[in-house]
């Protein structure tokens, strides 16, 4: 799936948008019956030119206008993302100012038609058209603050990632180096793509599987890897960062915590205990799954510690405990398979 923004088309600047026009206008050709007056060539002319230059604007900037999802059909996802980053409010507002601006604009066009059907000679036909210019130059003009605003907006929105937020989807989690991307990329049945994600250095990584390749109509999960995201203490996140971390909560089915026992990560047991518990407190109503990875360096006797200390973090919570070594894709399709115990039917 592409992102509601991918297919914004540019915002260019007033001068850009009059060049055009202008440059179309310019380019008006008509063929006339031999004999006829010079008025009448004048006027069809000009005429001409102004519905040119006219239309090409209102095209423009009907499709600036479109070019933006309303706000309120998104899917809760990336609404929540949206806010975080764009004053909702200040956006329709700047929308609201272009579609007065489209208004004034066919005013100003009616105006000087009349004027140009109304001339008794080619140079009052020409004048007209020229006042037409640079009565609509001013107005358009004018809008550069408007214009300059909603390209900034469209540059960060374009940015968001490219996530199906319909489709079932396991979001994995833990500290770095724990093994999450060895995770995706075992479960996934194609290479995981790229995305990047708003208040974070690193990028989205989105694995997907096809449930049943003999199916006309294959359905597919998406599996998401979060570095910069799930991979650090929620406490030391500000207000808005918050935000897009807790948008995650409308796209995860399940989430997928990793520990590395073996502390090879550089992580202590009882950081990545404590992330734990602050991302089951964030997502309460979301399917847990813990996966002890890398078993095969750590003694049984420390994957037993482990198990106990989860298991007096949540005493009144039988999370299920999974243990893997992914960078050798073992015990990876016992993950997959819990997960998928809550897949609904009906997807």
């Amino acid at each position: 799936m592409k992102s509601p923004f991918s297919d914004m088309i540019t915002i260019d600047k007033p001068q850009e948008l009059l060049d055009i026009a202008f440059k179309r206008g310019s380019k008006v050709e008509i063929k006339f019956r031999p004999r006829t007056p010079d008025i009448i060539k004048a006027k069809k002319r000009e005429m001409a030119r102004i519905n040119t230059v006219t239309d090409n604007l209102v095209k423009r900037f009907t499709k600036m206008i479109k070019t933006f999802p309303t706000f309120e059909n998104l899917h809760p996802f990336y609404y929540d993302l949206v806010k975080t980053l764009v004053d909702i409010d200040e956006f329709r507002k700047i929308i609201a100012s272009l579609s007065s601006a489209l208004k004034i604009l066919k005013k100003i066009h009616q105006e000087h038609f009349n004027k140009i059907k109304r001339a008794r000679d080619p140079t009052v036909a020409g004048d007209a058209r020229k006042a037409f210019y640079g009565r609509i130059s001013s107005v358009i003009n004018r809008l550069e603050e408007k214009l300059d605003y909603l390209r900034e907006q469209r540059n960060i929105l374009r940015k968001l990632p490219s996530i199906s937020p319909e489709i079932f989807t396991i979001v994995v989690a833990g500290y770095p180096n724990v093994g999450k991307s060895s995770l995706v990329q075992a479960i996934s049945t194609a290479k995981p793509e790229i995305s990047y994600y708003p208040f974070t250095t690193r990028n989205l990584i989105v694995g997907h599987r096809i449930l049943d390749e003999d199916d006309p109509i294959p359905q597919k999960i998406q599996i998401l890897d979060t570095p910069g995201l799930l991979d650090r203490p929620l406490s030391r996140r500000n207000n808005i960062e918050l935000k897009a971390i807790v948008a995650l909560k409308h796209l995860a089915n399940v989430i997928v915590f990793m520990i590395d026992p073996s502390e090879t990560c550089g992580y202590q047991i009882a950081n990545q205990t404590h992330l734990l518990k602050e991302i089951r407190d964030t997502f309460q109503n979301i399917p847990f799954i813990i996966n002890l990875n890398k078993i095969d360096i750590v003694q049984s006797e420390q994957i037993s510690q482990v198990k106990k200390e989860i298991k007096e973090i949540f005493p009144e919570e039988e999370l299920p405990i999974l243990e893997t070594i992914a960078v050798k894709e073992e015990g990876v399709e016992d993950i997959y398979d819990s997960a998928m115990k809550y897949y609904p039917n009906e997807l």
